[in-house]
């Protein structure tokens, strides 16, 4: 048969107990008293669990070793066992008195005898006025007083005393430490994050670049037994690794004949400097004529000229370069902080530069420019301590220096941080947390309920203030409103923690 099992706590009363018999859906309810705490010890408290079983249509036994319980049960017909095992395995249908059986009338019953035989047994006590008064004054006073025990009701709300509790605590953080040391290590966990940036500065510094280009007179020698026609555009260049070239700019016929001449002018391809050679410096002719003519500068070349411009020098770039780094750094700073995971504490000193992704100035260096850019791409990376471990720290601590009788609130851990040193040569990094929250007294509903049972309702909130650690007066709430008492019955009452 299907049984129903009911664990009862230490503060369950009737009516608790009655809601949870509530749900039951089974023929069979077993209540199982708990270990600790003395419940449902009355007479009274059974027999309303007993009916209120037998109005859900299922049959009620007890699990307890209360001796007190244990006597009273078996007085109400109420199975009881000491384990649940025991109470599973055994028939719960207790001994039921056996109906009387009435004789049977082989012919019918004198009714107007009976009558009289019923009204001759009648005392004459009970035809005297004052007694049917009295009886009647006696019922009326046992209404009443059922009325004063199980009529009124009353809600008490408590503010239990709160107060704050702070551990200040030195801490040690590396990602060498692989787990939490109450003493005071953290292991550290490693979080990165990419940023970009461009920037740009005017450039202070100049360079040389070319303005004019130089002019030569070169002569040409015919190494044929004909005629050559120099056209304009031929290109005589010096025999160095990097040659300089000359063009000519005017067009010449050179008489037949090994050993002939004739004089051309010719200007240099690149302007500057550059082109201003000593005589004798162009020597090679360059394409098909370069085996017919032989050529050479009798004099220097002259008139190529440099001029000032500005671009950026080295100071600038490296200038340039700290500052988009530092604009950077505060960029990956605040990003590290968004994708911080939740209650995770950075350890801003920890953060680095640890790649250069890219890198790139315009324009390059030796190019002229008014102003230099440079684009950088940079990956940042950074220590963290994750909130479980910092919780892992910090709980223990606090639980073993709470006071007595007090117990934390959810949801009011606080913790906060002193600047983090720089890192040592072993990658610790040291600073001291303070952590905070909240802790309010531990009042239990019983404990209420027993100081407020039967007391008179005009003193009964400054007994439980002075009584109970309470932030301020308890709040009392009866039915009806101007009775004086509380209940009799503790499962009248109810408390209620705010």
């Amino acid at each position: 048969m299907k049984t129903q099992l009911i664990q009862l706590d230490p503060y369950d009363d009737v009516i608790s107990v009655r809601d949870k018999m509530g749900w039951s859906q089974t023929s069979r309810i077993l209540l199982i008293w708990p270990e600790q705490g003395k419940i449902l010890s009355r007479s009274l408290d059974l027999v309303l669990l007993q009916r209120h079983s037998a109005s859900l249509g299922a049959q009620l036994a007890l699990v307890t070793t209360d001796p007190q319980v244990r006597e009273i049960a078996p007085t109400l017909g109420l199975p009881v066992f000491r384990n649940t095992r025991q109470a599973q395995k055994t028939h719960w249908r207790g001994k039921r008195r056996r109906r009387e059986r009435l004789p049977r009338f082989t012919t019918p019953p004198d009714l107007s005898a009976l009558r009289q035989q019923i009204h001759s047994a009648k005392g004459n006590w009970q035809e005297q006025s004052a007694a049917r008064f009295g009886l009647f004054g006696i019922s009326v006073l046992a209404i009443l007083a059922l009325a004063w025990i199980l009529l009124p009701s009353a809600r008490i709300t408590i503010l239990p005393r709160t107060r704050q509790q702070s551990v200040i605590l030195p801490v040690a953080a590396s990602l060498r430490f692989t787990s939490v040391n109450l003493v005071g290590s953290l292991p550290a966990e490693t979080l990165s994050v990419i940023v970009e940036g461009r920037d740009s500065l005017l450039a202070t510094g100049s360079m040389q670049i070319p303005a004019d280009s130089a002019v030569s007179a070169v002569l040409f020698t015919n190494l044929t037994e004909h005629s050559i026609n120099i056209p304009v555009g031929l290109i005589v260049s010096t025999l160095d690794a990097n040659p300089i070239r000359f063009t000519t700019t005017s067009a010449g016929r050179l008489r037949e004949g090994p050993g002939r001449t004739l004089t051309l002018s010719a200007t240099a391809l690149v302007p500057g400097e550059v082109g201003n050679l000593p005589s004798g410096s162009l020597v090679a002719v360059e394409g098909e004529y370069g085996l017919s003519l032989a050529a050479t500068n009798p004099y220097p070349s002259r008139g190529g000229s440099d001029a000032p411009s500005p671009a950026p020098s080295q100071s600038d770039r490296t200038r340039l370069f700290d500052h988009l780094v530092t604009s950077l750094y505060k960029t990956a700073l605040t990003d590290l902080q968004d994708s911080l995971p939740e209650g995770g504490y950075m350890i801003t000193t920890t953060l680095e530069l640890s790649e250069v992704l890219e890198e790139t100035f315009t324009p390059e260096i030796g190019l002229p420019g008014d102003q230099v850019d440079l684009t950088l791409r940079l990956e940042f990376t950074t220590q963290y301590i994750s909130e479980a471990n910092l919780q892992s720290l910090v709980i223990p601590l606090m639980d073993g220096s709470l006071p007595d009788g007090y117990v934390p609130l959810p949801e009011t851990l606080s913790v906060t941080h002193t600047l983090p040193s720089t890192p040592n040569r072993d990658g610790i990094v040291n600073w001291t947390l303070t952590a905070d929250r909240q802790v309010q007294a531990e009042i239990a509903p019983s404990e209420v309920i027993q100081l407020a049972v039967g007391q008179p309702s005009a003193t009964i909130i400054h007994r439980l203030a002075a009584i109970l650690p309470l932030e301020s007066l308890p709040e009392l709430a009866l039915t009806p409103s101007w009775w004086p008492r509380l209940p009799f019955l503790s499962f009248r009452i109810e408390v209620v923690s705010r």
